[in-house]
């Protein structure tokens, strides 16, 4: 077994599942960051790697599965005529100062599917590089990732720090239900 490889978009480091590589980009679980791990991305021609503190724990258990079904997912990003004062805030300032996310003041900038199982994956994917259909910027603070399944969906907020469950005000729900995936 090789030390460090790339299996599908997955750093592995002696079988572990260590960070996300797409394209030149790559984040990587601080804890592993090593001479070894960053002249194996300098050769596979990786021109920016991110240290992400905890990556490794979230990958932990998002195994591949090749029997696993794509899940549907959204991202909503801010309208660029909403009110600027909303843009880009971390969730307590903007609860604080605007109360809760309300779609109305959003638009859907990617709707489609993915093998991610967890939104923290979702964050990574959007973020580093987006899909030729994505609308919109990478993935930053105060955008909303919505997980969609059968029992219904799931939002989460770009956090400062991470990512947030929230329950959006719907004002803008005539909006989703016209979105169908």
């Amino acid at each position: 077994m090789k030390a460090v490889r790339i299996d599908n978009g997955i750093l592995l480091y002696y079988g572990n599942r260590i960070g996300r590589v797409q394209g030149e980009h790559a984040h990587v679980d601080s804890n592993f960051q090593n001479q070894r791990i960053i002249d194996f991305l300098k050769k596979q021609h990786v021109a920016e790697i991110e240290w992400k503190e905890g990556l490794y724990d979230r990958l932990l258990n998002t195994a591949a599965d090749p029997e696993k079904k794509p899940k549907k997912v959204r991202i909503w990003q801010i309208r660029p005529e909403a009110d600027v004062r909303i843009k880009f805030l971390s969730l307590d300032v903007f609860r604080e100062s605007f109360g809760n996310p309300d779609l109305e003041n959003y638009s859907c900038v990617y709707e489609g599917e993915t093998e991610a199982d967890n939104p923290e994956e979702i964050y990574l994917i959007y973020h580093m590089e987006q899909p030729e259909d994505y609308q919109g910027h990478p993935i930053a603070i105060s955008d909303i990732i919505e997980q969609c399944g059968e029992e219904g969906s799931a939002y989460f907020y770009v956090d400062r720090y991470g990512l947030i469950q929230i329950q959006p005000d719907m004002e803008g729900e005539k909006m989703q239900q016209e979105m169908t995936l």
